[in-house]
């Protein structure tokens, strides 16, 4: 657990030490890493909802609230 958790709370933690800075490339990737991460979840819907909205029986069965 610790090797899952380890890299990344550092790369944040560098990454906010340059964000105080108001450094304009770290906000310019930072900026890029969001979008890049939203089409990754969107794409990943899409990928998602294809296989198990396969016909009307599974839209029925898992109906929204």
């Amino acid at each position: 657990v610790l090797g899952m958790i380890t890299p990344p709370f550092f790369a944040i933690l560098l990454i906010a030490h340059f964000i105080g800075s108001s450094n304009a490339e770290v906000l310019r990737l930072i900026d890029t890493v969001t979008i890049a991460v939203i089409v990754l979840v969107g794409a990943s819907f899409f990928e998602l909802a294809e296989v198990c909205l396969k016909n009307i029986f599974s839209i029925l069965l898992f109906p929204k609230d």
